[in-house]
């Protein structure tokens, strides 16, 4: 899903790098994500055979790489490259934010299942944090530049700790959204 803050972050590094973009998020959310860069959107609510329709009609199968910023479209990625892709010769890529559910390997595609809990965690001995390290300065570059633009948000409540149960009832009716909610827990 485009719009949520990944997604977001996702269609924008993706355009930097020179991809284009085919997204998928709610017809709602289409303006936003054309903002950001994506040349293409799909709904991602339409039935599985109905996007893969929408994945032919737009790329004509001229895709190779498919990237689940979601973590839940894990059968429309690999049924777009398998079904959809018309590049037979090439190795076929999969990625996904979703690494708690194990993933069948496919003939064709390879799969990367990205392991986001493991940012922060054991030092910054460790390979991930290296290469996380290594991407803050041309991420902070490209966000200086305007190139890159962060997700909006939205404060819920005042200010104080005790606003945090303002800020739960929020995010329990608002599910989803171009914005993050925050709660300001002090005013430095």
């Amino acid at each position: 899903m485009a719009a949520e803050g990944v997604g977001q972050f996702s269609v924008q590094i993706a355009k930097l790098c020179g991809f284009k973009v085919l997204a998928f998020c709610a017809p709602t959310n289409n303006e936003l994500v054309k903002s950001l860069g994506a040349d293409g959107i799909v709904d991602h609510r339409l039935p599985l055979e109905e996007q893969l329709r929408e994945v032919h009609n737009i790329t004509s199968g001229n895709f190779s790489r498919v990237f689940d910023a979601s973590a839940m479209a894990t059968e429309t990625g690999i049924a777009a490259l398998d079904k959809v892709s018309a590049n037979k010769d090439e190795v076929k890529y999969f990625a996904t934010t979703n690494d708690w559910t194990p993933i069948a390997p496919q003939e064709g595609i390879k799969i990367y299942q990205a392991d986001l809990g493991d940012i922060g965690q054991g030092g910054e001995e460790r390979e991930i944090n290296k290469k996380v390290a290594a991407y803050i300065p041309v991420l902070e570059k490209y966000l200086s530049m305007g190139a890159l633009k962060p997700m909006g948000y939205e404060q819920v409540g005042d200010i104080g700790v005790e606003e945090i149960l303002k800020g739960l009832v929020a995010f329990n009716t608002k599910k989803g959204g171009a914005k993050k909610m925050v709660v300001r827990l002090s005013a430095h």
